[in-house]
Parts: C-alpha cells; structure tokens; sequence
C-alpha cells in the first residue's frame, strides 16, 4: 500500500503517516506457513535510511514480543532474522521466522520505522498450519476372548489447524478397515462386539491434514475362549490320528 504526501496528519486502521517523514512503498503481507517452516515479512520505505526497523509480534493472545536484531523468540523455538537492505528505490527491511511455532498462529507482525520523526507502521496476519495432537499415540496389545464387548478409544487434545475431522480414517493390518457386525467405527475409536480370531491385527488411525499427520495404533490379539481352544486341538488330534492309523 502506497501513501501519497499529505501535508497533514493521516490516521489509517494499520498506518501511521505525515508529509515531514519517509513514506512506507510496501507493507508485509498476510503469510500462510507450516509449523517448523521459514516465513519472511517485508516493508520498504522510499528514502534511504540508518536506523533497523522495529518489529512488533502478536500472537493471538495479544501478547507482544518486540524484535530489532537476530534473536530467539520467547517460545524457545521460533528463530527471528532482521535484515535491512538500500535499494534505488529506498530501504527494504525483512523479518525471517524460521522453525516457527503454532503459538503464533492467528497473531500479526508490524514493522515500525522511526527515522527521528513520525513512526510509521504497517502491520500483517500470521496463519500456521500444525498437525493434530494426540495424548495418547499407541497402546499396548490387547487381548479380547470371544464374546466380549470392548471399546478402544483415543483423546485427542488438539485438532490442528485446519481441524481434522472426526472419525478419522482407519486401516487394519495396512488395509482399509471394513466395518462389520463385530468391528464398529466409533467417533474416538473402536467398538468390539463378539470378537473372532479373523479379527485380530494392527489397527491404526490416521488424523491428517495440509500440516502433516498423527497416527493412533494398537494391536489386537483376539482368540476363543480356552475350553473351545481345546475342543477345536482334540479334534485336529484325533483327526490325525485316524489318518495315521
């Protein structure tokens, strides 16, 4: 955005000018990155000058984190760059993000410009993709006997952005699970209704979206009951038996 001289005093939603100071030729713009990436933010005025640019950060919060040269931000993650650079035209100062975070998802960057006189300001949207989150990933083998009813579900802490949806997709044993009478898809797991031994397996749930993925898995062992395990080995004894005889 482009403000012409005025020799008055102009208060804009997001800028700041006046006709006795430098004008700002290119505002930061709105930015889209995935969590753990590299985001940049200019803004340029049209005079050369000596003075860094202030950067202001807001998460979505309105906490405020003000940068002016390479530093860590206070999420302990999130790297900030500060570049100023002449041009023909003026100077073009950058704010690089790397390894960024999803605490500054919906929050602003400003970039501030005082050359001694009036500040000048423009300020843009920061949207972070992230993965959903889980707060548990795995369980441990499970093992259900003919017969019974059994729930296997998952807690699911953050949605991620843009949100999963729910139930997510699941496989058993690598193959897409095909719902039955005994297996049933539930909106935070799985419902076991009198398990057979063409049943067990590795079961995994997927919860994905443009960010990446999470996985929630566990293994089912299910068998008959001991008494019809028996009964099914004293046939197959006897069977061999007779062909032997």
């Amino acid at each position: 955005m482009i403000f012409p001289i005025i020799c008055l005093s102009l208060t804009l939603l997001i800028s700041e000018t006046s006709c006795s100071g430098p004008i700002i030729t290119e505002d930061p713009s709105n930015s889209s990155v995935i969590e753990g990436k590299t985001v940049t933010f200019q803004c340029a005025v049209d005079l050369n000058l000596t003075t860094p640019a202030n950067w202001t950060l807001t998460d979505a919060n309105s906490k405020e984190e003000f940068v002016t040269t390479n530093s860590t931000l206070s999420d302990g993650e999130t790297m900030a760059a500060v570049i100023m650079e002449d041009t023909a035209s003026g100077t073009v100062f950058s704010l690089i993000l790397s390894n960024i975070q999803k605490n500054w998802n919906e929050g602003s960057v400003k970039c501030t410009v005082d050359d001694g006189g009036p500040l000048m300001s423009t300020a843009a949207f920061i949207t972070v993709y992230y993965p959903p989150a889980l707060e548990r990933m795995t369980r441990p083998e499970i093992r259900i006997q003919g017969g019974e009813f059994f729930n296997v579900t998952f807690v699911i802490t953050d949605l991620g952005n843009p949100p999963v949806s729910l139930p997510p997709n699941w496989t058993v044993n690598r193959s897409t699970l095909i719902e039955n009478n005994r297996v049933t898809i539930i909106e935070d797991g799985l419902q076991f209704v009198d398990v057979l031994l063409e049943d067990k397996g590795y079961y995994v749930a997927l919860f994905a979206n443009t960010a990446g993925n999470t996985t929630f898995s566990f293994e089912v062992n299910s068998g008959f009951p001991i008494q019809v395990t028996m009964i099914v080995m004293s046939a197959l004894l006897a069977f061999t038996m007779a062909i032997l005889a």
